[in-house]
Formats: C-alpha cells, sequence, structure tokens
C-alpha cells in the first residue's frame, strides 16, 4: 500500500515511544529504555516475517528503522511531561499505525493466499505484538486483554478487509478495514468503552 511509506514511521515512532515511556516509569536504565522502545516497535513485525517465514524479519534490513527509535527515546527522556500532555494526540497516531500496520500485514497474508487463520494472527499480532511484549516485560498483564478495544478493533477491521476481498468492491477493501481499525479505536477511546469483564463471584 503506497500510504504505508508515510504511516509506518509514524507507527515505528508513536509505538517506540510507548516503549520508551514505560520503561521510564519502571525507571528502567538507558539501555532498557532503548531496548523496550525496540521491542514495542518491532515485535508484531518480526513475529509477522517468522510466522510467514520471510526469512530475515525487515527490522534487520531498514537501519532507518532504529534512527525512528532512538528519536523516541530521546523525545521520552527529554520531553516526557509534554508527550503526558499530548496523550490525544499519541492515541491519534496510535490508531492510524495499529491500522496501517494491521492490514499491511494483512494484505502480504492475503498475496500468499494463506487463509483465514492465518491471516487474522498475522495481521493482529503485527499490529498489537509490541504492546503485548511491553507489558510482558514489564511483568504485568498486557493491556489488551483487560482493558483497551485496541486488537479487537484490529480483528474487527481485518475481518471486514478480509470479508470484502473477494468481492466486486475488492479495492476499496484495505481502506474500510483501515476505517474500521480507526474508528473503532478513536471512538471507543474517547467513550472510554471497553469490553466487559466478568463479575467474580465469591463461594
Amino acid at each position: 500500500m503506497l500510504m504505508m511509506s508515510f504511516f509506518e514511521p509514524i507507527g515505528i515512532i508513536v509505538f517506540a515511544l510507548s516503549g520508551a515511556l514505560a520503561a521510564r516509569d519502571r525507571k528502567m536504565d538507558l539501555f532498557g529504555i532503548l531496548m523496550l522502545a525496540t521491542i514495542t516497535a518491532t515485535g508484531g513485525g518480526i513475529i509477522r516475517d517468522v510466522v510467514m517465514d520471510n526469512g530475515v524479519p525487515a527490522f534487520f534490513a531498514h537501519p532507518s528503522y532504529m534512527i525512528y527509535i532512538v528519536l523516541a527515546c530521546f523525545v521520552a527522556l527529554v520531553a516526557r511531561p509534554q508527550v503526558k500532555q499530548a496523550e490525544k494526540l499519541i492515541v491519534w497516531l496510535d490508531a492510524f499505525g495499529l491500522a496501517f500496520f494491521t492490514i499491511d500485514a494483512g494484505s502480504k497474508v492475503i498475496d500468499r493466499q494463506l487463509g483465514l487463520l492465518a491471516f487474522l494472527f498475522v495481521a493482529v499480532i503485527s499490529g498489537v505484538g509490541g504492546g503485548v511484549l511491553r507489558d510482558l516485560l514489564c511483568q504485568q498483564i498486557p493491556v489488551i486483554l483487560k482493558k483497551d478495544i485496541y486488537a479487537v478493533a484490529a480483528l474487527v477491521g481485518s475481518l471486514a478487509y478480509y470479508a470484502f476481498e473477494s468481492t466486486t468492491i475488492h479495492l476499496f477493501a484495505p481502506y474500510l478495514g483501515l476505517t474500521i481499525i480507526i474508528v473503532l479505536r478513536l471512538v471507543s477511546y474517547s467513550k472510554n468503552i471497553h469490553l466487559q469483564i466478568p463479575a467474580r463471584h465469591s463461594k
């Protein structure tokens, strides 16, 4: 997708920034900040490439990714209060990054004709995998499993993409998926909508 060339660095920077901020909150040293930012920004893509047997993951073939990650770490170190105040902007950028990474990965699976299950796994893990690894390394339950409509947005949007890919409007299918992911993520954030957590009944 042509637009990926524009949104890819934005997604990498935003994901890396979330990792760097999490590392700072956990009082990690400089190496820890860089590592957590790198894993958050590239973890989903690396898992995607391994699952699809793409050879060397794309991250290792694009040194420019590391420039974006270092830039995000620098921002997290010198402008942490300002970044915290710009939460809404970060959420907006993150929603676009989530959508484009999810749909871009899904398009690669469709090109390889790997089937629905592979499509859903690869598409969703590309969008949320880095965040899951970030939370696990911070020794906490991944946020997508207990709070945010995040992975669910990626799942619904990718399903819509897959469903319409084989129809007469297949050229618009990826953009439909993008739109659904972005809208679901932003609406759920602005309206504070979360999935229901089952009540615990005491014996």
